[in-house]
């Protein structure tokens, strides 16, 4: 065989078992999630289509529409089903005895998240943010869906400037849940500073900045001089291999604290003594 249609073969095989694989992924995480679902004891229904299925959880009064093909199913085990935000809101419904009333999800990815803070917080305004196309389709049609005002879905990155970004897929695993931004010049994606999110939202304060942008926290929080002072809570999953917590700890100052369960990281304003 020639060299050229050699490498076109080899090429054509490698994607083929690469598809391959993804949908027996996502069927097994689809049969995990129904599993857990009964496990749980929640009442739900599925409506399976050809490209998405939508779940209805009775006990949330929340629909969730997840992608076939993609890491929505796993995404939601963790986020709804593994409550990786609930205690969260709890902490802040309970100990601080916090209401959160402006909220902004970066990193949104599909909108899971923004679901759960819905969900504890519904008066609450939430300023959702998600770079990667495909991804904020489903996030404006999750939000849609369960009759969230969608006037702050943005369709861009968050970072210490305003800038433009481009996606690099070859962050982890490289799914839909795993993907990094890098600077550049002339990128498809708008990025975004916090300072700018306040004035395009109006909001006047953010009570909860929750940043899950895969590495990219440690570019934004370069900025935090300029916003600090109108943020309550943060909640920072914080990318390991590209800095650490005490980094983070050092751009917001000494009158926040921090706290961590499973991978996300709470920091909060120290009550005076």
């Amino acid at each position: 065989m020639h060299p050229f249609f050699f490498m076109i073969h080899q090429i054509a095989t490698a994607s083929i078992h690469w598809l391959s694989k993804l949908q027996k992924s996502w069927l097994k995480e689809r049969s995990q999630v129904i599993a857990l679902l009964n496990h749980r004891g929640l009442a739900f229904q599925i409506e399976t289509g050809k490209e998405v299925d939508r779940i209805v959880i009775k006990n949330y009064n929340q629909t969730f529409i997840l992608r076939h093909e993609s890491s929505d199913f796993i995404t939601f085990s963790q986020v709804i089903l593994g409550e990786e935000y609930d205690w969260l809101m709890n902490l802040i419904k309970t100990i601080f005895k916090e209401e959160l009333n402006y909220i902004v999800d970066a990193g949104a990815n599909v909108g899971l998240a923004s679901l759960v803070f819905n969900r504890y917080f519904p008066k609450s305004k939430i300023c959702a943010l998600e770079p990667e196309g495909n991804n904020f389709i489903a996030l404006k049609q999750n939000l849609e869906d369960n009759s969230i005002d969608t006037q702050w879905i943005i369709n861009g990155g968050l970072w210490s400037k305003s800038c433009n970004l481009e996606v690099r897929q070859d962050f982890r695993d490289g799914r839909n849940w795993s993907f990094s931004v890098v600077e550049k010049t002339g990128g498809s994606i708008q990025a975004y500073s916090v300072d700018e999110l306040l004035t395009r939202t109006n909001f006047p304060t953010i009570d909860l900045l929750k940043i899950d942008i895969e590495g990219s926290e440690f570019e934004v929080l370069k900025s935090a001089p300029n916003w600090i002072d109108r943020v309550k809570f943060m909640a920072i999953e914080i990318h390991e291999e590209f800095g650490a917590v005490e980094q983070i700890h050092q751009h917001l100052g000494e009158e926040f604290d921090y706290l961590k369960v499973n991978e996300t990281y709470l920091f909060f304003r120290k009550t005076e003594k």
